[in-house]
């Protein structure tokens, strides 16, 4: 996404719009062309080195903003690493010992009780076995600008896909100051707005929903950190907006502050506007990932896979599960677990209303101890409640899943339950 100060965008009365630009503008397509070429001939160069010659090919031209906002969203496909050859901080150490014992770096090499910049360099780099160069080269080298330019992510990027990424992130950046969003679905084929819902559980947005997939749904997305006007939320719901762009037809509306006045966006898919991105979700996070594959070290007979489909609770109410997980000797004995780990004001309570709505005694609710979930409160849950202390662990979690296997009869077993609805 942009930065604030690189953000374009036009303001009349209550109303914002993005400063949208044409992806077929030749015009546009040359700097982002041109743009492209200066990124990949600076693989191997520092990002500093990069930036330095973003800005002289700038220059004063007047649209300087869109050019650096593009040579920004470029950066996103750099591949950056620190120096192998130095240890910045190593040679940081050495470079203030020695001015603290042979005094301050001068200009004048014949000032008294100092050094100059070349001399302290090659000093230090006589500790290191390197040569002044080298040192001035990697002194400040684990710093952003510092970092090498090991790769540049060639695939799918064209200038056409970059000005269509650099309309979405104008759009993208107007609601960092969103204080709540609503978002219309428009009834389609296909698991469309199944990854609209995934989106809102992948940020950790509160919303609250109407309607059902044959009329389509209406989206009211607010909650404490957008009431005091908390910036982080704003971001969370820029970071959401291209999933709404994978459901064919679609319409929004966010409240916003920008110029020190509230005011009204409205986003249609008319609009043009793309995702950059691919349908199929990944994990949420690291640790979902490392869960799953530290899980499947064990080596046991269950799988524990990240689950791609989405549960309809009745009305006006729909659910995700984290994982599911396979007995695979027994395909039957599948479980969905919903891991419950935030402590926000009615979080907890909010996902047994819904564990409870879903009825199904395959879903699993994994709470964390901290949360101290009333036994009386847990009994009414249709499933099992998994108690987990700091984290989810893998051995504990097989050893729950074996005594829930334990429990299970057979006419139980060939029970039918509703399939979730997939999310690809």
């Amino acid at each position: 996404m942009l930065p604030v100060e690189l953000l374009r965008y036009r303001a009349a009365g209550d109303e914002v719009q993005p400063a949208l630009v044409d992806p077929a503008s030749p015009r546009y397509l040359g700097v982002a062309e041109a743009l492209i070429a200066l990124a990949e001939s600076h693989v191997g160069s520092t990002l500093g080195e990069l930036r330095e010659a973003v800005r002289d090919f700038v220059g004063g031209a007047t649209d300087h903003r869109l050019q650096r906002g593009l040579a920004h969203l470029l950066e996103e496909r750099l591949r950056r690493e620190p120096p192998t050859a130095a240890a910045p901080g190593e040679l940081r150490r050495t470079l203030y010992r020695i001015v603290a014992e042979r005094g301050p770096i001068v200009d004048e090499p014949e000032t008294v009780g100092g050094l100059t910049r070349e001399v302290a360099y090659e000093q230090v780099g006589t500790v290191h076995h390197l040569a002044g160069e080298e040192v001035a080269r990697w002194l400040f080298a684990d710093h952003p600008e510092g970092q090498r330019i090991v790769d540049f992510d060639r695939v799918e990027l064209t200038p056409a896909w970059l000005l269509r990424r650099y309309n979405l992130a104008l759009a993208q950046g107007l609601l960092y100051r969103a204080e709540s969003l609503t978002v219309t679905l428009y009834p389609c084929p296909g698991p469309a707005f199944q990854r609209v819902f995934y989106g809102l559980k992948r940020h950790r947005l509160l919303y609250e929903c109407e309607g059902n997939p044959d009329l389509g749904w209406d989206l009211q997305i607010n909650g404490i950190g957008s009431v005091h006007g908390r910036s982080h939320y704003g971001v969370r719901m820029a970071a959401f907006l291209p999933y709404v762009l994978l459901h064919p037809r679609w319409q929004l509306r966010a409240a916003t502050r920008w110029d020190q006045a509230r005011r009204t966006l409205y986003l249609t898919d008319e609009q043009g506007l793309v995702s950059h991105l691919h349908p199929t979700p990944a994990y949420d996070s690291i640790l979902e990932r490392e869960l799953a594959e530290r899980f499947a070290a064990l080596g046991s007979d269950w799988a524990l896979v990240r689950e791609m489909g989405l549960i309809l609770l009745g009305a006006n109410s729909v659910m995700i599960p984290d994982f599911r997980a396979v007995y695979e000797p027994d395909p039957r004995v599948t479980a969905y677990f919903e891991i419950v780990g935030y402590s926000g004001e009615g979080y907890l309570e909010r996902k047994i209303a819904k564990v409870q709505r879903a009825g199904r005694r395959d879903l699993v609710l994994a709470v964390g101890q901290h949360l101290n979930l009333d036994p009386a409160v847990a009994a009414l849950i249709p499933g099992r409640v998994f108690y987990y202390r700091d984290e989810v662990r893998p051995r504990p979690l097989l050893r729950f899943l074996e005594e829930w296997r334990a429990m299970l009869d057979e006419a139980t077993l060939r029970e039918e339950l509703p399939a979730l609805l997939p999310l690809e």
